[in-house]
């Protein structure tokens, strides 16, 4: 169990550094054309474990709590440009399994700067999640059927002062929200009753638990709080 925690956290390591190290000649596909070095776009690394295929994307996605369109434009076309070797998974969602997590921007629309920062302060995070533009995008995006993600039971991750735990409260005056997610999405499910096999191995099955999903209010070297989600998985 412990060779295999060290070597999820090194394929984690080894993707966000891929995604974030600014001077990396990377054949990646980011959601501009022609290709360009920036700190906008996606990477994936993809393993098959017992015969099933997973598939780990890192995004990071276009910002601004006005720019749900651009967000979204830019994942579908990440899904797009991504192509692999092989014929049993050529696209990320042909995958048996996948992760999709990073800093994806999106925002909590509607409420204001005060309603927000009142209901954080009394824990009520329910009463901000049917105004978060992922989970709304969720429900009306085909392309994000089949997404997974645990509950938001913990501090909106963005935007704080340095070295602190305390919200940002600059000119700007940007409203906190869950900008750092995780999710997952298992093909089976994703095509229930299709013609398809649900894996690459149609005798075998795969499933997934999400054991924590929380923030890392300790961390203070950026104006995100990292996100943390740990999984046991069934093979």
């Amino acid at each position: 169990d412990q060779l295999y925690n060290i070597y999820w956290e090194l394929i984690i390591s080894l993707i966000f550094s891929l995604t974030f190290l600014p001077r990396f000649p990377l054949p990646l596909f980011p959601p501009f054309s022609p290709p360009i070095q920036g700190n906008k776009g996606g990477v994936t690394v993809r393993l098959s474990v017992y015969g099933h295929l997973i598939c780990f994307l890192n995004c990071h996605l276009p910002a601004h709590i006005e720019n749900t369109s651009q967000r979204l434009d830019s994942f579908e076309r990440i899904l797009e440009l991504q192509q692999f070797t092989g014929s049993r998974a050529e696209t990320i969602l042909n995958h048996d399994l996948v992760f999709w997590f990073g800093d994806l921007n999106f925002r909590i629309a509607d409420h204001g700067l005060h309603f927000i920062r009142e209901t954080i302060s009394k824990k009520c995070y329910h009463l901000l999640w049917d105004k978060d533009q992922l989970n709304r995008a969720k429900k009306t995006e085909p392309m994000l059927n089949g997404f997974l993600e645990g509950e938001l039971q913990f501090t909106p991750t963005y935007k704080f002062n340095l070295a602190s735990t305390e919200y940002n409260m600059s000119g700007k005056k940007r409203k906190p929200a869950w900008t750092d997610r995780i999710l997952w999405r298992l093909k089976e499910c994703s095509e229930a009753g299709g013609s398809e096999p649900p894996t690459s191995d149609p005798k075998k099955t795969i499933s997934v638990i999400l054991n924590t999903y929380n923030s890392q209010m300790q961390y203070g070297i950026s104006d995100h709080k990292p996100v943390v989600g740990t999984f046991s998985l069934e093979v």
